[in-house]
């Protein structure tokens, strides 16, 4: 009898843990080229550049550049955007959706001027990095970032 109730307990204890789910983050995102004009070129995590259009998906580990006529517009799922100037490159080291549904972000500029419009929804962590220099946003906010070669400005319009 003991050991019947021994083995019903094991069972049920090997049931609970499979049956929990892993917690992990996810990169599954809905963030999409919403504007392009020019010549604008996107890396998707292949090592080479190809042409970007309109309303393509942009993931964990892309680049995109825009080259001296290009400009493009890269939106969030909540309305956030990612404006790009002539000349400028970026890349995206984490999109990623937490388990509480909160939206990870960050940017990474190499060259060139981006307009960041944040809406600051819930829970949601929008961060750039260019130079030696990072800042994370949690809060609406509207700004601009150079980076020239050795220079970086950072222009906050609200937030």
């Amino acid at each position: 009898m003991f050991n019947r109730v021994k083995s019903v307990a094991l069972a049920i204890l090997m049931f609970g843990l499979i049956s929990v789910p892993a917690f992990a983050d996810s990169q599954v995102r809905i963030v999409r080229l919403s504007s392009v004009e020019g010549d604008v070129q996107i890396d998707r995590s292949q090592g080479r550049y190809e042409k970007a259009f309109l309303n393509l998906p942009v993931t964990q580990g892309a680049k995109i550049r825009t080259n001296n006529d290009g400009r493009a517009e890269i939106e969030f799922e909540d309305g956030s955007t990612l404006r790009l100037t002539p000349g400028t490159v970026v890349d995206f080291p984490e999109l990623s959706l937490r388990d509480a549904g909160a939206k990870i972000s960050t940017v990474h500029l190499q060259e060139g001027t981006a307009y960041v419009n944040f809406s600051g929804s819930k829970g949601d962590q929008f961060t750039m990095t260019f130079g030696r220099e990072t800042f994370s946003i949690i809060n609406p906010a509207h700004l601009r970032v150079e980076m020239a070669d050795t220079n970086a400005t950072v222009a906050v319009f609200k937030g």
